[in-house]
């Protein structure tokens, strides 16, 4: 029997917000954040964006979520093609003509509006902005729009949605990782202080920090399986990076698949799930029994709901 594997991390990170503080907390937890004062429950203490986002691949087939904020798009005609995107439902969606465009005017949510990704891959986003600032801190490199099907990355994705779907938050964090060094210079240099300074969140690699579907034991089909998924999704994701930033994909790979497995793992620990009520179904049953629809501040300000899988390192759901 193994001894369990201790994650680690420590300081070195950016600052804790005011009124925390980072320290060890009791083993085997590592570093957590703490208040520096008593306080009651449900106190807002800080408020920030998570480093990454990232909607569940599943989820992907009932909500519309931007690509970036993983905020609902606020289209009801959008989020009903959605939800009825399968071919057995356009004839249902046929009929319904122009009533949701109507029911989007009379819920005071104002024009549909969506913005898509310029380079022709699916990706939606609330606004403009948000495109824009996603392609600049991961999508630049991992688009697919102009790609064929044998390519790295297309093949990385298609990987990824048949095993994990975390494997995509990873490559943005790559992604990142490798546009903010090459916007400092560059170099490998450069990126070894980047990967160091991601490793203060608590970490392991991912065959030991994962856990097992009930029932089934960590056995060695169960590691040799994990390995095999881990060092085939680093292989092809290394392939796709690596005509643009050989010198720094060269850094994030020079233990093989060992730092790709250790984001993986940071991802066990540091992950969580917000899950949201969606509005839509509120509109829906409205409408079939003739009541005033809501306005958007009274739903939250969201016309769907999103499940969130959020983060330090933010992955979405939405439901």
């Amino acid at each position: 029997m193994t001894a369990p594997v201790v994650p680690q991390g420590g300081p070195g990170g950016p600052p804790a917000p005011a009124g925390c503080e980072v320290r060890a907390a009791l083993p085997p937890k590592g570093f957590g954040l703490f208040a520096l004062a008593s306080c009651n429950a449900y106190t807002e203490l800080f408020s920030e964006e998570p480093l990454f986002a990232l909607q569940h691949s599943g989820n992907r087939r009932v909500v519309a979520a931007c690509a970036r904020c993983c905020g609902f798009i606020h289209s009801i005609p959008l989020q009903l093609e959605v939800i009825f995107g399968e071919g057995r439902f356009a004839s249902l969606l046929a009929e319904l003509g122009d009533l949701p465009k109507q029911w989007q005017e009379s819920a005071g949510g104002g024009q549909a509006f969506v913005a898509r990704c310029t380079q022709g891959c699916g990706e939606m986003y609330c606004s403009e902005a948000c495109r824009d600032a996603h392609f600049q801190q991961c999508h630049n490199l991992l688009c697919v729009g102009p790609l064929q099907a044998e390519d790295p990355l297309v093949r990385f994705k298609h990987h990824a949605l048949e095993h994990a779907d975390t494997l995509l938050l990873a490559a943005q964090v790559f992604a990142f990782l490798i546009n903010r060094v090459k916007a400092s210079g560059g170099g490998a240099e450069a990126m070894h202080r980047m990967m160091q300074e991601l490793m203060c969140f608590c970490h392991a690699p991912f065959r030991d920090a994962c856990r097992a579907p009930p029932g089934r034991a960590k056995d060695a089909e169960f590691y040799a399986h994990t390995d095999q998924l881990v060092n085939e999704a680093a292989a092809l994701l290394k392939a796709a990076l690596e005509p643009h930033a050989p010198a720094e994909v060269s850094a994030l790979f020079q233990a093989g698949p060992a730092f790709f497995s250790e984001v993986l793992g940071l991802f066990e620990y540091n992950n969580i799930d917000l899950e949201v009520s969606s509005p839509v179904g509120n509109v829906l049953l409205q409408r079939v029994s003739g009541s005033v629809i809501s306005t958007p501040h009274e739903t939250n300000d969201s016309w769907c709901g999103l499940v969130l899988r959020t983060s330090v390192f933010h992955t979405v759901v939405s439901q």
